[in-house]
């Protein structure tokens, strides 16, 4: 067992995302009996619509009308998941696909999409993943996440595009440089520590340090 058994819920957010809300809201959310919900692509940025995969092929065959979803974002119910055996259900579908290298390209976002008829997923509204590559400027103000995804059209660094797209991320980018300078600092003159506390037989208490 990955998780305990006493947590219901996990939420998942990739390392490139900008959370401009409060994730106790997707914690709670309805997922309708799905065991996850994630958030679909975007349809709204129309000079994108030769890069929509999805939209043709085996992904419109396989998927019958059914939106593609992006795993940048998503929230797992862990009861249901495993009341249903998801995890057996994808495990069993992954080792078949993982024999075949050309089977799918990204698999942690085609895995779950390709098991739709299997394990069900709660498609959560489109304001809980923005994505310029995918999604207009006009859904943008009422984005509660933005995800830096790549852009197959432009191909744009990622860390250009932030500071382009992201109104706080220079703000985000400043205090993060001053961290690690203070960091540097402090291991260049041997001053970080980590230090704990430990509770004596006598009730004393003793502090303990590390020098790096």
């Amino acid at each position: 067992v990955l998780f305990p058994l006493a947590v219901d819920r996990i939420l998942f957010v990739d390392a490139d995302q900008i959370v401009r809300t409060d994730l106790k809201e997707l914690r709670d959310f309805d997922l309708e009996g799905a065991p996850y919900g994630y958030t679909p692509f975007c349809d709204s940025r129309r000079e994108m619509d030769g890069y929509r995969f999805w939209k043709s092929g085996y992904w419109a065959s396989h998927l019958g009308g059914r939106k593609y979803h992006i795993s940048a974002l998503y929230v797992v119910d862990l009861k249901k998941f495993r009341k249903i055996a998801a995890g057996d259900r994808l495990r069993g579908q992954y080792q078949g696909l993982s024999q075949d290298p050309n089977s799918f390209s990204n698999l942690d976002q085609d895995l779950p999409n390709n098991m739709i008829h299997q394990v069900p997923i709660k498609s959560l509204p489109q304001e809980w993943l923005w994505c310029e590559t995918w999604c207009d400027e006009a859904s943008k103000k009422k984005a509660k996440t933005i995800d830096l995804c790549n852009n197959p059209m432009t191909k744009e660094p990622k860390l250009k595009a932030a500071v382009r797209i992201v109104q706080e991320w220079q703000d985000y980018d400043q205090e993060i440089k001053q961290l690690y300078n203070k960091f540097m600092e402090e291991k260049e003159n041997g001053s970080i520590h980590i230090g704990h506390t430990i509770a004596s037989q006598g009730g004393t208490d003793h502090t303990s340090h590390i020098e790096l």
